[in-house]
């Protein structure tokens, strides 16, 4: 956001607001997952949600309001347009040998800048993208794309495989397909070509700078 610019660094928020030259941490630990659009900025632990509308001058700790469930699995949080992401991994629960329970991963949304949220998908997402009024999540069943009834599975994607990145280079929408390659999507989702294999990554540790992957 011009010359405000954010940093994880052992867990701790940190905040430069001349473009790198000095930091200064926030005051938040644990931090896991960090989303920013205009002024809003949301960041995460894995037990709790914050909330800046001023560029981290001020905090607001959501889930003071909105638990988000009984453990502590928050894996990522995205400023989507209007709406906040909240997305939470599956936790199994074992109080002995024979009472095991599986609660399965969640996505919450909301619509008033985290005042009320909504379960709207039983998975997780391990990263999202919006290209246009498109918004992409990468989940363990492939490629969702959120609708006004909530997150749905993308038709146009090539198979069920599970995507752990997700990636804009200009115009284009990249997808990492895990331990099978790099997908590539010219016209916002509606149709997918592999670009090249990268089987020795297993579709992990890939990233971009600078418009390239690396």
């Amino acid at each position: 956001n011009g010359a405000t610019v954010f940093a994880i660094g052992s867990g701790h928020l940190f905040r430069s607001v001349d473009n790198g030259l000095s930091w200064d941490s926030v005051g938040l630990s644990n931090v896991v997952s960090l989303s920013a659009r205009g002024h809003s900025i949301l960041a995460a632990s894995s037990c709790e949600v914050y909330f800046s509308a001023d560029e981290g001058t001020t905090w607001d700790v959501l889930s003071a309001k909105h638990p988000f469930g009984k453990f502590c699995s928050i894996n990522l949080v995205a400023v989507i347009g209007s709406r906040f992401l909240v997305s939470k991994l599956p936790v199994v629960d074992s109080t002995g040998p024979y009472n095991v329970i599986h609660y399965p991963g969640t996505i919450y949304l909301s619509s008033d800048n985290g005042v009320t949220w909504d379960s709207v998908y039983n998975k997780p997402v391990y990263a999202t993208a919006v290209i246009g009024e498109k918004s992409f999540g990468a989940s363990s069943v492939g490629l969702i794309t959120l609708t006004d009834s909530g997150w749905r599975a993308a038709n146009s994607w090539p198979s069920n495989l599970t995507i752990t990145n997700l990636a804009l280079i200009g115009p284009d929408l990249y997808a990492v397909a895990y331990g099978i390659g790099i997908y590539r999507s010219s016209d916002s989702g509606k149709t997918w070509f592999a670009t090249e294999s990268i089987s020795t990554l297993k579709g992990r540790d890939v990233h971009t700078a600078n418009s390239k992957w690396s």
